[in-house]
């Protein structure tokens, strides 16, 4: 039973890590991306030959949520998990939806009015909040109010690091405020530190965040765990053959009695050879 629970939360862990990081995730981050260097990077990492795939460039700004339907945001209001909401929450902006995200109620813009600004909030953050699609969120976002209503709640399917924001505003509603953006990439291992100089050869304000080394140690434990769960097994199974042959062992006179009276019932070799074959299976 220990060696099957082991086995079970190994199997569950590694079933979580497959769905939560699922292939082609990024592993090189670049990140304090200003507006003047945001198209030069884009089209610096589409040039690169060591980058796998389109990289994403994600523009991310720092927000107060201040009411919610002409109902203030504070230590009254909100109790319990909901007072993470009070700090400052990491907002971003998107036109398309997320390739890893899916829309659970309402539905994403299509085309947006920028004087219009609406958000799409994550599933756990709006039951947190009891938000609803239609209503009305005010944030302050750089000294600025800006009045921005729900248009959908979306769930996001696998996790990716870094592009996960809890609200996401339609493209224009955060033109008016500093925003700074960050890059994810895939690249082969091997390849990273080569895009590492060359980014800081391009762009030496850029930092350049390399997750496959943190992916690599990750490999490593679950390895390790996989090794200690094939040793317990094998010293379980080695264990259990020495007790039922000991256990086998211990009963031979009596079992050589049973042979007698079994033999003398007429039973032939083959008979008392399978009794006593399927017994020792099922033990």
């Amino acid at each position: 039973m220990f060696t099957l629970t082991i086995y079970l939360l190994q199997h569950s862990l590694l079933s979580q890590i497959a769905a939560s990081a699922p292939p082609g995730m990024p592993n090189v981050f670049l990140i304090n991306i200003t507006s003047t260097d945001r198209e030069d990077v884009n089209s610096f990492l589409k040039a690169s030959k060591d980058v796998e795939g389109r990289p994403e460039v994600i523009a991310t700004a720092a927000g107060h949520l201040k009411a919610i339907d002409g109902r203030a945001v504070n230590e009254t209001t909100l109790t319990g998990p909901a007072k993470r909401f009070l700090r400052a929450r990491t907002i971003t902006w998107s036109r398309e939806m997320p390739p890893q995200s899916q829309v659970i109620s309402g539905a994403w813009w299509k085309n947006p009015d920028p004087k219009t600004p609406m958000v799409s909030v994550l599933d756990d953050a709006a039951k947190t909040l009891d938000l609803r699609v239609g209503a009305v969120t005010e944030w302050e976002v750089s000294g600025k109010r800006i009045s921005a209503r729900v248009a959908a709640v979306h769930r996001n399917e696998s996790v990716r690091p870094g592009s996960n924001a809890e609200f996401v505003f339609s493209p224009g509603a955060l033109d008016s405020v500093p925003v700074l953006y960050f890059a994810a990439v895939r690249a082969a291992p091997t390849q990273i530190p080569a895009l590492q100089k060359a980014s800081f050869d391009r762009f030496p304000a850029i930092t350049v965040i390399n997750l496959a080394d943190v992916l690599d140690r990750v490999q490593e434990v679950i390895d390790q765990v996989a090794l200690v769960v094939r040793f317990i097994s094998a010293f379980a199974i080695l264990a259990g053959v020495i007790i039922l042959a000991s256990s086998i062992a211990g009963s031979r006179l009596r079992r050589v009695r049973e042979v007698v009276i079994l033999k003398t019932l007429g039973a032939t070799r083959g008979k008392v050879a399978a009794i006593f074959s399927v017994e020792f299976c099922i033990l």
